[in-house]
């Protein structure tokens, strides 16, 4: 909960806070996660030796289930989203081709069976404020990442300050009713509520893409990620495909901080992010999680679900949503990169039995 410690679930789970490694309590009214997060973070800024470099590492539990916001901020999203998904996704989709970051001539993924229609449904009013309540989240993130652009303002040199904004992965689809802690008198967001957004919702925040965290395919994985650096770095996209790997190299880079003695596997970005992407060669990039499998290199992205055998290949230059498998028509493609995933694994596997 994003308003209190909840008690024990059937004896399985004891949930704890804690500050300075020590138990903490949060008060009985007036205490948001959210809030305490970014209102901490401030202090830190302010309690600093202002003479000496810091490493500030913020992370925000929003916008993750269970559904919580502050009724302030829920009132501004209200009548967002009551058109439902559908029209919401579609909407969205003709936005990100609008702006350019989603080829105007590329397909977006179809929408899955397992979504129903909006006008279909009952409880449009319960649904609608679902998604309400996920906007107020991130709308109260937003205000507190800027409470803390604030306090670095106010530091000697507030331009030579790195900002970097990421997520770990693509929206959750998961359903979390079984867990029975919602009280069905509550409304959706508020203490004592306890809901997700569930698929129909994520299957709006993953536009265009297809599926959700916990799969490999781009809406699974593909997040965006800020870096601001007003003394080094001007305002620009840069269309490149890095990893979380590569945030330590590049900092360590930034820093003039020398590595010889660093194994690291990321790379450094900061030519990519000052515009100068033509100094890198992409080089392959694998994941593993729960069984699911998938590499990209260069343009191409091959996937394998965890419940199927088959390797799946894509051309993300031209089918950035995934929706034209070429493994049938690109074998040799196939089989080129599906010879360096197994390599990697065999590599990984080695590692681990080493360890």
């Amino acid at each position: 909960s994003y308003f209190e410690l909840l008690p024990q679930t059937n004896g399985k789970r004891v949930r704890q806070m804690a500050m300075d490694n020590a138990l903490f309590y949060p008060p009985d009214s007036g205490f948001y996660m959210t809030r305490a997060i970014s209102n901490f973070a401030v202090r830190c800024i302010r309690e600093h030796d202002t003479a000496q470099p810091f490493f500030l590492y913020v992370a925000y539990t929003a916008p993750h289930w269970p559904l919580h916001a502050l009724q302030e901020d829920i009132a501004k999203y209200e009548n967002a989203f009551v058109a439902g998904w559908d029209s919401t996704r579609v909407n969205r989709i003709k936005h990100l081709k609008k702006k350019g970051y989603f080829p105007e001539k590329a397909t977006a993924a179809k929408k899955p069976g397992s979504v129903p229609d909006f006008k279909e449904i009952e409880n449009k009013e319960e649904w609608s404020r679902r998604m309400a309540v996920y906007a107020a989240m991130v709308d109260r993130m937003d205000q507190g990442i800027g409470s803390i652009w604030r306090a670095v303002q106010q530091l000697p040199e507030p331009g030579n300050t790195i900002f970097i904004f990421l997520s770990d992965n693509g929206p959750s689809a998961e359903n979390i009713e079984h867990r029975r802690l919602h009280q069905v008198d509550v409304p959706v967001g508020l203490k004592g509520s306890y809901k997700a957004y569930q698929e129909p919702w994520a299957y709006v925040s993953n536009a265009p893409f297809q599926n959700y965290k916990l799969s490999l395919y781009e809406g699974g994985i593909k997040t965006p990620c800020i870096f601001y650096w007003p003394a080094k770095v001007r305002p620009n996209i840069v269309h490149y495909r890095g990893h979380l790997m590569d945030i330590v190299p590049t900092l360590l880079a930034a820093t003039e901080t020398r590595t010889d003695s660093l194994s690291m596997d990321g790379i450094n970005l900061l030519p990519v992010i000052k515009g100068k992407e033509k100094e890198y060669v992409a080089r392959p990039l694998f994941w593993e999680y729960n069984g699911h499998r998938a590499m990209l290199e260069k343009n191409y992205k091959l996937v394998r679900e965890k419940e199927d055998s088959l390797w799946q290949l894509y051309d993300l230059r031209q089918d950035p949503a995934e929706t034209a498998n070429q493994a049938k028509t690109r074998p040799e493609k196939v089989l080129e990169m599906r010879t360096k995933y197994e390599a990697w694994e065999k590599e990984m596997l080695s590692l681990k039995d080493d360890g």
